[in-house]
């Protein structure tokens, strides 16, 4: 395998700087067929994919992250549960430039949509949780890597965060939906809006990773599926989800800080 290290000069903080890529570089910077370990989150690479001048599809497991950019970029078809081969066809029929944000277990219903893949170029932004990922969502997950080797060109998005940047993330997302306040000034931050015991574990997941339905037929938002009667497996989705409800919407934040206090020295919360 070939690794190559890209030094980035300090006046560069963002990969999406065209003219100091090409004044620094001799061109813009462009995404690799291989593995882009950025290590810090949040320097563009995912923009760089949406305004690039490539057909790309924009894959992530992370439904709310999706969302977001394509509020950012309303050009975008979003392909989450709940959106059909029909819309998808509709949009590459009249899409100038397409560029698709997916999830990872809806990136199948794009395989019939495209005919040549040879001028696609896909992005899987967060990879190392198809490295990491030992949950139920593992077969869905294996499926996606499958479906992703029909494209001839791939960039694989390795987010290694670093804590502090990660955590913007993530507060940013619990802002907006109200769970927690920003506090001007030098001693500022962010503080929570409401007691912890009105914070369960499932509101405050739900925020952050989108759905928890193991299958995205299960969504809230996906329509009712012609196959659901003949499904042998969708009595254990069901079973599944309906057991992951039943921890998630059990535990509050405060059952978490009561935990903790049980272990003062080990501060993983």
């Amino acid at each position: 395998m070939k690794k190559e290290v890209i030094k980035i000069p300090a006046n560069i903080k963002y990969l999406t700087e065209r003219d100091k890529f090409i004044e620094e570089f001799g061109k813009p910077f462009e995404l690799p067929n291989g593995i882009l370990n950025k290590e810090i989150p949040g320097c563009g690479a995912t923009t760089v994919a949406l305004t690039d001048e490539h057909k790309t599809i924009i894959c992530s497991p992370r439904n709310e992250l999706l969302k977001n950019k394509h509020e950012q970029y309303p050009d975008t078809l979003l392909v989450i549960g709940g959106v059909d081969t029909i819309e998808i066809e509709a949009y590459l029929q009249t899409a100038e430039l397409p560029k698709i944000l997916v999830s990872y277990d809806s990136v199948y219903k794009l395989i019939g949509c495209i005919k040549y893949k040879s001028d696609w170029r896909v992005v899987v932004d967060e990879f190392q949780c198809l490295l990491a990922d030992s949950s139920f969502k593992s077969e869905i997950e294996l499926h996606f890597l499958d479906n992703s080797r029909s494209f001839p060109y791939v960039t694989f998005l390795s987010a290694t965060p670093i804590l502090d940047k990660y955590l913007e993330q993530i507060v940013t997302l619990l802002h907006r939906a109200g769970y927690v306040r920003s506090i001007r000034g030098a001693q500022g931050g962010y503080m929570l809006t409401m007691p912890p015991e009105n914070y369960t574990v499932g509101m405050i997941l739900r925020q952050t990773e989108g759905s928890l339905s193991p299958v995205s037929c299960l969504d809230k938002d996906a329509p009712p599926c012609e196959r659901a009667g003949q499904c042998v497996t969708l009595s254990v989705w069901q079973k599944i989800k309906d057991a992951v409800d039943q921890v998630v919407d059990h535990v509050t934040l405060a059952d978490l800080i009561e935990e903790q206090r049980c272990h003062p020295n080990d501060n993983l919360l």
